[in-house]
């Protein structure tokens, strides 16, 4: 074209100014998906846990109510015939249940969640934790629920998977949230993954 190329910047989170790249065989962007940057920026978490005995499996936090705004997926499975059940608002007994520590997904990266548990030993909330089976439970608003329906006979297959995920919720700050388990018998696991988004972005 006159004059040569032209290159187009963009700004990056540091103030510097870097050339779009272009991938050569689809003449198309090189792009990488939301969720995949926030894993490169330090801002995505999880947080899971199996009990392969139980009737029940509990995650408590509440959200820090200054920072940044947690985008949430939540994934879980039961041996048998179960349901889930999220609740915002509800409240448990403080000092009770196991800490869990939130995980970020970018082992460089020093940064906490917003997430905030008060489980055994704690001493009050703190970032970077949940609580798994707090006593206690009580109140709260129900959001969503959802169940698996399968056999309780042992010597049949029991159902693969009972999974949430999607739709995403946007977690509001200073707010409680349990997601609850219950199952027929044998074993549960839930996984906890976001990203936390800043707010005004």
């Amino acid at each position: 074209m006159p004059g040569g190329p032209v290159a187009i910047l963009a700004e990056l989170e540091d103030g510097q100014y870097k050339p779009v790249r272009m991938d050569g065989p689809s003449r198309s962007l090189r792009i990488i998906s939301h969720e995949h940057h926030m894993i490169h920026a330090g801002k995505t978490f999880n947080a899971c846990e199996l009990d392969s005995s139980c009737t029940s499996l509990v995650f408590a936090f509440k959200v820090g109510s200054s920072g940044d705004l947690p985008h949430l997926y939540y994934h879980w499975r039961v041996e048998r015939t179960g349901s889930m059940t999220m609740y915002k608002g509800r409240t448990w007994t403080t000092n009770t249940g196991t800490r869990l520590d939130t995980i970020n997904c970018d082992d460089n990266s020093m940064n906490t969640s917003v997430l905030e548990g008060d489980g055994n030993g704690a001493g009050g909330f703190v970032a970077g934790e949940i609580v798994v089976n707090p006593s206690g439970l009580s109140g709260g608003t129900l959001v969503r629920i959802e169940a698996l329906f399968g056999s309780d006979d042992e010597d049949e297959t029991p159902p693969a998977t009972g999974n949430g995920g999607r739709p995403e919720r946007i977690l509001k700050p200073g707010e409680t949230y349990t997601l609850e388990i219950d199952c027929a018998s044998g074993g549960a696991w839930m996984a906890l993954d976001w990203y936390e988004q800043e707010l005004g972005v």
